[in-house]
């Protein structure tokens, strides 16, 4: 009979998760080694050993929640800085984030993906509390992929990189900047490159906030079109330029490291290909 496996340990229960970007590297660790265990062998590489998994080279969890892997290890737990005008914050999310998500689904809503909600409480995660200090980790990532990336259809946009980009624009400021970083860059790639004529002509109808579909399928276009490098570079700047503009900005010694990341070249994590 084969020894009893030891109790896995709690997901993520370090209190106040001060050591939070480890914690989900150790999980990722954990998860994979139990897919591999699980994986059955693949005809192609069974004399070496080795197993097939994820399927097709692609990694079984959504690819948000692969995206917010990286995003909540920047984030960290709960932070009061004075300097912050988003206030108390835990695991990204604001205390004016949070109130307005309550406002928002204060009653029985239809998702983004036409699913019916009960008020305040999200798909596969405990009911969500009032006050930020209480989020778990868990209902931190549930909140995000609602607010951030279901909101704006970030599926829409296919290269991972653009849209982690974009996905860690909206967690880590307000959408209102970050429509104004995605459209002028796609701007100003489209004039530095001589691309507008009759077909592609400079948007005029701009979104209140956020990305709106016409900018997806642009940036689709210009990466198709191999423009990538351009375009990540173009969001860059503009936010950095946006972050050094703001008072106080050099009491978060981070920040601008944070947008440097996204400059190319850059890759998916191990296991997703776009």
């Amino acid at each position: 009979m084969a020894p009893k496996a030891p109790p896995r340990p709690p997901r993520f229960a370090a209190d106040g998760l001060k050591h939070l970007a480890d914690q989900i590297g150790d999980e990722l660790r954990r998860e994979k080694q139990q897919q591999l265990a699980e994986a059955p062998a693949s005809p192609s590489n069974a004399k070496a050993g080795q197993t097939s998994w994820p399927p097709h080279g692609r990694s079984s969890r959504p690819r948000a929640q692969i995206m917010l892997d990286e995003i909540l290890g920047l984030e960290g737990g709960l932070v009061n800085n004075p300097y912050d005008s988003g206030g108390l914050t835990n695991f990204g999310v604001t205390r004016k984030t949070l109130d307005d998500w309550h406002a928002l689904n204060s009653y029985p809503i239809r998702d983004s993906n036409d699913r019916k909600r009960e008020p305040g409480r999200l798909p596969n995660v405990p009911g969500i509390p009032q006050s930020v200090r209480d989020l778990t980790v868990e209902q931190a990532r549930a909140l995000h992929q609602d607010i951030a990336y279901d909101q704006y259809r970030l599926q829409r946009i296919k290269d991972y990189d653009v849209a982690h980009h974009i996905f860690d624009m909206l967690i880590n400021t307000s959408p209102t900047p970050v429509r104004d970083f995605v459209y002028g860059a796609i701007d100003d790639v489209m004039r530095r490159r001589n691309l507008y004529d009759e077909n592609r002509a400079p948007f005029t109808d701009l979104p209140e906030a956020g990305v709106g579909p016409q900018a997806a399928e642009r940036i689709n276009w210009l990466v198709d079109r191999g423009y990538k490098a351009d375009l990540q570079n173009a969001l860059v700047d503009r936010r950095r330029a946006y972050a050094e503009g703001q008072p106080d900005y050099d009491k978060f010694p981070g920040l601008l490291p944070r947008i440097e990341r996204f400059r190319p070249p850059n890759h998916p994590p191990e296991g997703w290909y776009d």
